[in-house]
């Protein structure tokens, strides 16, 4: 990142605003990073003194069901999926789950990446062909 000169940090000093005092500048400067001197207005008392006054928001959205109250007291979330779950596209192809799987592939030659996420590091090998476990697909080992 490239930091501006120090003649510049000198300009900002000189065009701060003249109601500051030199000590408040000589702090809001060591406080401040260099890269930020630029925005020293930002940091100004006297112009945070003109802006107008914190006023609270009062903002409400209507979200009716979503909290409902528990017979404890506490609160329960409750989430609404049905309009999620029309639009959703279902899977054609759901995978059973992973023991059903095992127990079909029992035998098998040919492994899928399944399986070896699955079994590859519980594989017995031969002191020595350590070696022969790496492989190299198209993509990459």
């Amino acid at each position: 990142m490239d930091l501006p000169p120090l003649s510049f940090h000198a300009s900002l000093v000189e065009q701060w605003d003249e109601e500051e005092e030199p000590e408040e500048i000589e702090t809001v400067l060591k406080v401040v990073p260099p890269v930020y001197h630029k925005y020293l207005d930002v940091f100004s008392k006297v112009k945070a003194e003109k802006l107008p006054p914190h006023r609270a928001c009062d903002h409400h959205i209507e979200l009716e069901g979503l909290l409902p109250p528990k017979k404890d007291g506490g609160l329960c979330l409750c989430v609404e999926y049905r309009k999620l779950n029309a639009v959703t596209r279902k899977n054609r192809y759901p995978l059973p789950p992973m023991n059903q799987l095992l127990t079909v592939f029992n035998g098998a030659t040919i492994f899928s990446k399944i399986e070896l996420r699955g079994a590859y590091n519980l594989l017995r090998i031969q002191e020595g062909d350590e070696h022969l476990t790496a492989f190299r697909t198209k993509y990459g080992s």
